[in-house]
Parts: C-alpha cells; sequence; structure tokens
C-alpha cells in the first residue's frame, strides 16, 4: 500500500479527533508506524509536519 494512503487514512483520524488528545505516537500507532517513522512519511508526503498540521 502506497504510504499517501496511510497519510490520507490519519488525516482522517485527526480530523475526526480535534476534540481528543492527539499526540504523534496515538497517530502513528493508528497508522501502523513507530511515530519516528511516521513523522518523516507524513512530512514528506504534507511538507508539514503532524503538529503543524494540527
Amino acid at each position: 500500500m502506497k504510504k499517501a494512503i496511510y497519510v490520507k487514512k490519519t488525516i482522517e483520524y485527526i480530523e475526526n479527533s480535534l476534540q481528543d488528545q492527539l499526540s504523534l505516537e496515538n497517530i502513528a500507532r493508528f497508522a501502523g508506524f513507530s511515530k519516528f517513522h511516521y513523522h518523516r512519511i507524513f512530512q514528506k508526503e504534507l511538507g508539514v509536519t503532524v503538529s503543524e498540521y494540527i
């Protein structure tokens, strides 16, 4: 599966969970990656970090 698909699914997760306490660790776990690896994937795909996006 392409990494962009993982990012799209986690963006939906983030958008639906803005009222919750979001962390990179929780988001990466949802996507099935370590937080370090997911941070790199997200930033490469969107050009911003997860926390900047949130």
